[in-house]
């Protein structure tokens, strides 16, 4: 006998073969101590120089190809004493099962902590996914590549069916085909929702109707596993795993697999409130915005010359702000304040606010009283106290001869000093019933002038740096809106509100022969989709048309090249950016079809070989790959 089962010494057991362990972690402690009592029998009625046989008997239940009953030879072995204590040996030989079943253990242990190290990484992570959707799609795919699963799914039990959740490895033609289900048609999931307990088949029949099916996707379906998710004691959901050849090591995981299922379940219930809470409070801030937007464009139309000033005022605001480093909320607040700076000229009389000359000195003390009416009216609103000083002083000059309180220097709230120029800006730069804007020349020396007197010398600087791009972009769009308007009523496609292909392959080509960077990008829905009906083509291809039209703006375009393809050009972009938006596209709209596109960004000359690809007929290309 070649295996060293056991070596005894007096009444202590010194060694074991680790499968012994392995069968007391697989079959439980009775096999444990059948063996123990074997052991302690032989080992006290074995004499000096003497030999001995035995034999123990156990069964195995799992798994099922090494099930049944097992009779191991045993051959004790006296070898001498130490300190009066009889040492004895313990052979046998293992059969290969056993063998393979300590090698089983030894993957076990690997598989669960890798599986920790998962769900570690996805709690961690799991913040940054769009949805709790995308997320548990991540988490079954990096279980199912632990497990050396082919395909796995995610169903939850929603209005009497058990509905699909999330994927990995399955079709959408099965994914639409057997979008919900009922257990009572699928012996597996019955049995799993009857039990409350792992299952194991290695059966087709097992899965009923979609067993056929399966063993398409997955050939040979040699094994499946059903997790049970359970919530106060009821199975809300499962987890279900599809394998190509047969997994022995988890007929041992049980425990291993429902902890990791139920933790799981719990991460993504905890994400999904986690992001009803984010996208309530983001849909909250955004209609408080457009309240207060509308109540300034209200404000603004009593002057035509003032239309819009609020809002460029926090355009140029916020450029300054991340100039000077501020963090994003309080850039946010900035951005509010200086759209909510002037409001309180509603309560300025028409005769003054909308004179065509300058004001007489009784005219400009009223003038000068908005500043407080503006901070009065917004210090009503609780959540927005932070902002009042910053609208109450941003009249205010460093040099202490501003109003209405005469403050100086840093006594004036830095957010009151970058109102101000951003104020200035704006003010200078548009026509007034008395005046024609300046020329940015004008305007950089009268800042430079100001500096340090007036408004603040830092913030002055970044202005003459960095206001004039804003500036010239703004103008061009007011300047050339109409013009723009005609020219794209030719460029798009009016049936689904994106670009003619034939414009972005026209534009692509001007891009090239002037040697300019730029990316560009595809994205397409599976060829399976082509077998589906009709009306499903085209509900899918309108759904893909809104997601992206929702994530995807300017300076990205898009057009419909083909049925099931959309190509995207964006000049002098960044690639990594672009990719990200259809990234978010993507995996938006799986999460509302359960279909997930192909997408890829590239970006020219460094990728120029694929061009062809997206737009075709650059066959100068073609030659070059």
């Amino acid at each position: 006998m070649n295996d060293l089962l056991a070596v005894w010494k007096g009444e202590e057991l010194k060694y074991q073969h680790p499968v012994v362990e392995a069968l007391r972690q697989v079959e439980g402690a009775d096999v444990y101590e059948s063996l123990r009592s074997i052991l302690i029998e032989g080992v006290r009625a074995i004499q000096v120089g003497e030999t001995r046989e035995g034999v123990w008997r156990f069964s195995l239940r799992f798994p099922p190809q090494w099930s049944g009953g097992y009779a191991l030879p045993l051959l004790f072995q006296r070898v001498g004493e130490e300190d009066g204590r009889k040492i004895v040996l313990i052979w046998t030989n293992f059969p290969e099962p056993l063998a393979k079943i300590h090698s089983l253990m030894k993957q076990k242990e690997v598989i669960a902590s890798s599986a920790l190290q998962i769900l570690d990484s996805v709690s961690k992570n799991i913040i940054n996914e769009s949805s709790a959707k995308v997320a548990a799609q991540r988490i079954l795919e990096k279980f199912s590549e632990l497990l050396g699963a082919r395909a796995a799914i995610m169903r939850l039990f929603q209005r009497g069916r058990w509905a699909h959740y999330a994927s990995y490895g399955l079709p959408s033609t099965y994914l639409s085909h057997y979008h919900e289900v009922y257990i009572e048609t699928v012996p597996l999931y019955r049995r799993l929702f009857q039990q409350q307990r792992l299952q194991i088949t290695d059966q087709v029949t097992d899965m009923g109707a979609m067993g056929a099916e399966l063993s398409r996707v997955v050939n040979p379906l040699s094994m499946v596993v059903s997790v049970p998710l359970i919530k106060n004691k009821t199975v809300r959901g499962f987890i279900s795993l599809a394998f190509d050849e047969p997994k022995p090591v988890l007929y041992y995981m049980t425990e291993v697999l429902e902890n990791f299922a139920n933790e799981f379940a719990f991460i993504l219930e905890k994400n999904e409130y986690y992001l009803y809470i984010v996208e309530t409070s983001e849909r909250l801030k955004k209609m408080n915005l457009d309240i207060v937007t509308s109540l300034v464009n209200a404000t603004e139309t009593r002057d035509s010359y003032t239309t819009g000033h609020s809002e460029r005022v926090s355009t140029y605001a916020v450029e300054l702000a991340r100039h000077l480093h501020w963090d994003d909320y309080e850039i946010e607040k900035l951005s509010i304040a200086a759209l909510l700076h002037d409001i309180g000229k509603v309560g300025i009389p028409d005769a003054i606010l909308l004179k065509p000359l300058p004001l007489n000195d009784m005219e400009y003390s009223i003038m000068q009283m908005h500043p407080e009416f503006s901070a009065n009216i917004v210090a009503k609103v609780e959540n927005l106290h932070d902002i009042v000083p910053w609208i109450r002083f941003h009249h205010e000059y460093v040099d202490g001869s501003g109003y209405p309180y005469g403050l100086k220097g840093n006594d004036i709230p830095l957010g009151a000093r970058v109102l101000a120029v951003a104020d200035a800006f704006d003010a200078m730069t548009s026509d007034r019933p008395y005046r024609k804007a300046l020329q940015l020349d004008q305007v950089e020396e009268i800042l430079r002038q100001g500096a340090g007197k007036q408004w603040d010398a830092a913030i002055v600087e970044l202005a003459i740096r960095y206001l004039d791009v804003i500036y010239e972009r703004e103008s061009f769009l007011k300047e050339n809106r109409l013009d723009h308007f005609r020219k794209m009523m030719f460029r798009l496609n009016l049936l689904n509100g994106l670009y003619l292909f034939e414009y972005l392959h026209e534009e692509a080509e001007n891009l090239v022969l002037n040697n300019i960077e730029f990316v560009f990008g595809m994205l397409k829905l599976p060829s399976s989709v082509h077998s589906l009906p009709l009306a499903s083509k085209k509900k899918l291809v309108s759904i893909l048309t809104e997601v992206i039209k929702k994530h995807v703006h300017y300076p990205v375009l898009v057009a419909r090249k083909s049925y099931l393809f959309f190509a995207f050009l964006a000049p002098q972009y960044d690639r990594q950016l672009l990719h990200n938006q259809l990234k978010t596209v993507a995996y938006q709209f799986y999460e509302r079809t359960d279909v997930l596109p192909d997408f890829a960004a590239y970006e020219y000359p460094l990728e120029k070989h694929i061009l062809p690809d997206v737009f075709d007929n650059f066959s100068h290309f073609k030659k070059d790959a």
